[in-house]
């Protein structure tokens, strides 16, 4: 965790989540129209960015789709200034093996932080730990836990993150927030 301590201490004030512009016509992603956005961002003061799974629209996008906007906003955002703080995220819904490749790619393209959402049934609690040290064993982009309620692989009921499940997860080297 020492590591990323200057990443941690430098994550103060507002996060911008970016949020998706698609094309009336083609209704692809008007990467135009994205460009202005980040650049109006930057230019009122933003300094820490958000590609995050639902409001950047993932559900919408291919997986190849989600790879492109997030290398185009990691770069776009580093070319103006390589302080800014991008955190990206991998799909609504993916395995672990494919949430891998997202952090992977994340991380070669320079990203910040990989937020990743555990999206399949819960069973237990070492299918999540395993899951997120999987990931982390295989890339050291550090981590960024998207808590969403679990849905039971037994019922399908929303199951709440038990606080042990919580502390086990963040013992994880580069999970570093949540």
């Amino acid at each position: 965790m020492s590591e990323y301590k200057n990443l941690i201490e430098s994550i103060k004030g507002p996060v911008y989540s970016i949020i998706t512009p698609f094309d009336s016509i083609t209704e692809n992603i008007d990467y135009a129209t994205l460009e202005n956005y980040l650049n109006y961002l930057y230019e009122c003061g933003a300094r820490i960015f958000y590609v995050m799974a639902f409001n950047s629209r993932y559900p919408q996008l291919s997986f190849k789709e989600i790879m492109d906007l997030n290398q185009f906003v990691i770069e776009k955002l580093k070319s103006i200034d390589k302080t800014n703080i991008v955190i990206v995220a991998d799909p609504v819904v993916s395995t672990t093996k494919s949430s891998l490749i997202f952090s992977e790619h994340a991380n070669k393209y320079g990203a910040d932080l990989i937020s990743l959402i555990f999206s399949e049934r819960y069973y237990n609690k070492s299918q999540v730990f395993d899951h997120f040290e999987y990931i982390s064993k295989r890339c050291s982009l550090p981590i960024l836990l998207h808590e969403m309620k679990f849905v039971s692989g037994l019922d399908g009921s929303l199951i709440n993150w038990e606080v042990d499940l919580l502390k086990d997860v963040l013992s994880i080297d580069n999970l570093i927030a949540i």
